[in-house]
């Protein structure tokens, strides 16, 4: 007949020789101090984070700045009429200093919508038959530019195939 094994466990209060120290209840208490696991582990947990000290310097850590200092700028719309005075003789959009951080170009003539006799191009450089936009008479075309940038209306360039041909921009 196979021999039995029976395997003994032995809970604390089944040896004598097993001395229980502090609290078989979870209790609250101070690390090094008698009682259950949980509260030690809870009582260093919050000893660490009572002496944590963070050296922010100049930073702000866990606040939020607000500079009152600067004032917002109303963003006011604008047009201008740009008409190019002979076909493949680009020229540019706008004086220097004229940014923008959204342009709408539209394929007129003039302020009163008179389409223009062909296609217009525009694109940012001088070199003839090079510009990258396309407009068709009465067509709009957007630029927008990524939020924080802007650009200039002065570095790009206006192409025609007729003369008298333009756009009408609105921008801001």
């Amino acid at each position: 007949m196979p021999q039995e094994y029976v395997q003994k466990v032995t809970s604390v209060s089944d040896d004598p020789t097993v001395e229980v120290l502090g609290a078989i209840d979870d209790a609250a208490v101070v690390a090094g101090a008698l009682g259950t696991l949980s509260a030690k582990l809870r009582a260093i947990s919050r000893d660490l984070i009572a002496n944590i000290v963070l050296a922010a310097g100049a930073n702000i850590i866990g606040k939020v700045g607000i500079d009152h200092s600067t004032t917002e700028t109303e963003v006011v719309p604008t047009q201008i009429l740009k008409t190019a005075a002979s076909a493949g003789t680009p020229e540019r959009l706008a004086a220097d200093g004229t940014f923008f951080h959204k342009a709408i170009l539209m394929g007129y003539q003039d302020q009163a919508r008179t389409l223009n006799d062909g296609l217009v191009y525009i694109g940012p450089t001088s070199t003839n038959n090079a510009q990258t936009y396309q407009i068709s008479p009465g067509e709009d075309v957007v630029i927008d530019v990524p939020l924080g940038f802007k650009q200039d209306l002065n570095d790009w360039f206006l192409d025609v195939l007729n003369d008298g041909d333009g756009v009408v921009i609105i921008y801001y």
